[in-house]
């Protein structure tokens, strides 16, 4: 065979291979670029990722990492009363009300300025943002509007808890600071694990009964009959969400060096 033949098989061989090379790579980038759908971003706001909580993580995860707090505090606040170590509770609780915070719409500056109210009320913004989307199922509105209803309990038992913890805070009669440790652990594990009140062995079928636990179960169930799918949405995609003039979203990659347009808060 002439060296000419052997050259020309050659290149044709390279021109095929060079041809489904950049075919594969085209189909990774068109499968690794589609944007996801507007509601699901909104949804991943509290279950993947927000920009300024600590370590990025979820609103709804910094509610829940803040309220598992809060419980080990209160667990640790009973120990204490029961060897006399008064000092420990009126701590313990002074953290407490730390941690719960005040405003449930305080102004955030940065990750440590996150309380269980103001992410716990970020969630539930960013679940009105993803019910209110144009892209929302049917499916999503109904199941993501469940729980924000049933988060009232928990806001309630916050709140309740907030005023508790305040009052432990200047209680100078240790029989009184005791009994208040008490309750004060029976409020903390409602808000993070809920409330068997009917003694049924199941903690959810009312709304009276719903912790953070209920809540994560219910926003599980609703974004796995998410048609298409819900998929953990990508940071890019989280962080470059922006709302126009107009009310409408839109999103923009946060590398790209355009105008913000209406960013929000939570």
């Amino acid at each position: 065979m002439h060296l000419s033949s052997i050259m020309n098989i050659f290149i044709c061989r390279l021109q095929l291979n060079l041809v489904i090379l950049f075919t594969v790579f085209a189909l990774l980038a068109c499968a690794t670029t589609e944007v996801p759908k507007f509601s699901h971003i909104h949804v991943g706001h509290a279950l993947n990722g927000w920009v300024n909580t600590p370590d990025q993580e979820g609103l709804f995860v910094t509610a829940e990492n803040l309220a598992d707090q809060i419980a080990r505090l209160s667990v640790e606040s009973t120990d204490a009363s029961k060897n006399s170590d008064f000092a420990t509770v009126r701590r313990n609780s002074k953290e407490i009300m730390r941690l719960i915070g005040d405003d449930p719409r305080a102004t955030i500056v940065g990750p440590d300025s996150y309380t269980f109210l103001t992410a716990l009320q970020g969630s539930v913004s960013h679940m009105v943002y993803a019910i209110d989307s144009d892209d929302a199922t049917e499916n999503l509105r109904d199941g993501i509007q469940k729980v924000i209803e049933n988060s009232a309990t928990v806001f309630a038992h916050a709140d309740v808890l907030k005023i508790l913890v305040e009052l432990a805070v200047n209680e100078p009669n240790n029989d009184q600071l005791t009994d208040m440790a008490r309750e004060i652990r029976v409020l903390a594990v409602q808000i993070l694990e809920g409330e068997d009140i009917n003694k049924n062995n199941l903690i959810g079928d009312s709304p009276e009964e719903y912790g953070l636990r209920q809540l994560r179960r219910d926003l599980a169930a609703t974004i796995e009959n998410e048609q298409p799918p819900y998929r953990a949405v990508e940071q890019r995609y989280l962080f470059g969400l922006v709302r126009l003039p107009d009310g409408t979203w839109k999103f923009q990659d946060p590398d790209s060096g355009g105008g913000s347009y209406g960013r929000y808060s939570y």
